[in-house]
């Protein structure tokens, strides 16, 4: 994806995967790249990467949406190994209530 990036800027499209705007493509990967430290991934050897998602949470629409229903922290909270911990506790913790609630629906 860096590459790609780096290729498209190259060629004058700008920092976008497909074209030279805005489009499906960005929005669709933006939210797994975004969300990518949740999963031990980072961007930061990445610098056309971390130039994209900058770019992209720019956005004031972007920024609307990545907040609802709870202001997004999750770099925040993945700056850290003991607040990574917390985090993934209360996540937990909150599946499995949901799962419990469920079964008993169902039962």
């Amino acid at each position: 994806m860096n590459d790609r990036l780096a290729q498209q800027e190259k060629a004058g499209q700008g920092l976008w995967l497909v074209g030279n705007k805005f489009s499906i493509a960005d929005i669709a990967c933006f939210s797994w790249v975004n969300w990518g430290a949740w999963a031990g991934i980072e961007t930061k050897p990445f610098p056309e990467i971390e130039r994209w998602l900058d770019v992209i949470n720019a956005r004031p629409a972007v920024q609307k949406g990545v907040n609802i229903p709870d202001e997004f922290k999750l770099k925040e909270i993945m700056s850290s190994k003991e607040k990574s911990e917390e985090h993934a506790k209360k996540a937990s913790a909150w599946v499995m209530k949901g799962q419990e609630e469920d079964q008993k629906k169902h039962a």
